[in-house]
């Protein structure tokens, strides 16, 4: 085999190598096909190469495809988080500079994705922002906020101490949930009718009231 036989042959062996990682996420028969075709002692003859080369382009698009879709998915998830944590009145109520220090963070977990083309890598990386960075974003807002005013000192006036107002703690520091982490008890399987699901969101507003009143915020 030489001549332009041998570059398509060479060109779809390396492209197998490359995209090792990504195959079994689009399309594992095809590449599997290509294999077998790439093995077979006559894959030279006939038109064989030339199939060859349209299945290759044909997976190859769809690998890029794929590979851009799960790169939008993660950074639109970025987005959604920023958007939500822009909205919260712990993030409202941070001084400017903290405010840039907090969306410029959530910005870096953009960087290299340009460069990421391993799908499995993406994939992980969107799970990730939509399960575990707004809670974590949320907690960082809560640690840079303004600190309460300490504990009042009774006032000393010639010579006699006067009672200061009486000191009421601040509130403790709040702590995030996300709502899909949240077991609702319900002793059904499944929902059947409008009574189930009734039924089920009253258990659901129970459970939810229960965590806010034990001093957590839920996410959703």
């Amino acid at each position: 085999m030489s001549g332009q036989q041998r570059e398509i042959y060479e060109g779809v062996q390396t492209f197998l190598t490359q995209q090792s990682a990504n195959l079994a996420y689009v399309d594992p028969q095809a590449a599997e096909r290509m294999r077998k075709a790439l093995a077979d002692p006559a894959c030279y003859k006939g038109s064989a190469i030339h199939e060859l080369k349209a299945d290759f382009y044909g997976l190859k698009e769809r690998i890029d495809q794929t590979i851009l879709a799960e790169r939008t998915a993660v950074f639109k998830a970025i987005d959604e988080v920023r958007g939500k944590v822009e909205q919260t009145s712990e993030f409202q109520v941070l001084e400017p500079e903290r405010q840039a220090q907090i969306q410029s963070g959530l910005e870096a977990h953009k960087e290299r994705l340009d460069s990421q083309t391993v799908i499995g890598v993406l994939r992980d990386r969107g799970n990730g922002v939509r399960s575990d960075l707004l809670p974590e974003t949320m907690g960082k807002i809560v640690s840079l906020a303004p600190s309460e005013a300490p504990e009042p000192r009774p006032v000393v006036t010639g010579g006699c101490e006067e009672a200061a107002a009486p000191y009421v703690p601040p509130p403790s520091t709040p702590s995030f949930v996300r709502a899909q982490a949240i077991h609702v008890s319900f002793a059904k399987t499944y929902l059947e009718d409008e009574g189930d699901v009734d039924d089920y969101l009253q258990e659901m507003k129970r459970t939810l009231l229960a965590e806010i009143g034990a001093g957590r915020k839920v996410i959703v």
